[in-house]
């Protein structure tokens, strides 16, 4: 008998997928892997990228501020 269940990580990414979000931030380790490991199964990496908040935060503290000077 073939088993027909689904992984979590795959329900959970096409779920994901369905808000048409561009980006999935994770604050978890383990549903940062997983979920990648699970767009890599799918075939769907160009599609969505998978970050730990941590790289967010890194990515907004190496761009420089943009500023706008008052005339």
């Amino acid at each position: 008998m073939t088993c027909l269940r689904k992984r979590i990580s795959h329900i959970r990414l096409e779920q994901l997928m369905g808000t048409s979000a561009q980006t999935i931030v994770t604050l978890c380790p383990f549903c940062n892997a997983m979920l990648t490991d699970a767009a890599r199964v799918k075939g769907v990496e160009d599609k969505v990228k998978i970050l730990d908040i941590a790289e967010i935060i890194r990515e907004s503290i190496a761009k420089p501020v943009e500023t706008k000077q008052i005339n």
